[in-house]
């Protein structure tokens, strides 16, 4: 069974969710659960990060939803390229962690999906515009140090740190 690394608990549109972060050290560790996003933590040839925003106002990382049964890293291509016109070094491409995400009801805890979160490395920028499904129209590359001004998660120090071990 994977390592339980974080998780907390926030509300979102009048709902209680639970989220756990795992360390992911096989595919065993995810084979039984429902994944349904991968999002991306990648890194230019500076070793900065890239994160994207619908409004410069809440930043996050690149990702979203699995597609007609892509892979995960068919899904992350995809999502980097439509939301920061980016291509990845499919060499670098490996598993950061998971990120079950449990829906509180009454009381009761309720599993409702898995996100996954890969590492890549960019090989290749093309000009950038708006994602073609209207969420992304902004992008930056920061320090992983910059993280916390951007990104108000609480797991984001565990993220960070993740990040820097991958890098190292």
């Amino acid at each position: 069974m994977a390592k339980l690394l974080f998780k907390e608990r926030e509300e979102y549109d009048g709902t209680l969710y639970e989220f756990q972060i795992f360390a992911w050290d096989s595919d065993k560790d995810i084979e039984d659960k429902k994944v349904r996003q991968v999002w991306g933590l990648v890194v230019d040839d500076e070793n900065k990060v890239l994160i994207v925003s619908e409004d410069e106002k809440e930043w996050g990382f690149p990702g979203g939803t699995i597609e007609n049964n892509e892979t995960f890293i068919e899904t992350l291509n995809r999502e980097v390229y439509e939301e920061a016109a980016v291509k990845l070094d499919q060499n670098s491409i490996s598993p950061l962690f998971s990120q079950d995400v449990i829906k509180i009801s009454n009381g009761e805890e309720i599993y409702d999906t898995t996100q996954i979160r890969l590492f890549g490395r960019i090989n290749k920028k093309e000009k950038f515009v708006s994602d073609p499904g209207g969420d992304t129209k902004f992008q930056k590359y920061i320090e992983v140090d910059e993280l916390r001004k951007y990104i108000k998660w609480e797991s984001i120090g565990l993220i960070a740190n993740l990040l820097k071990e991958k890098l190292s």
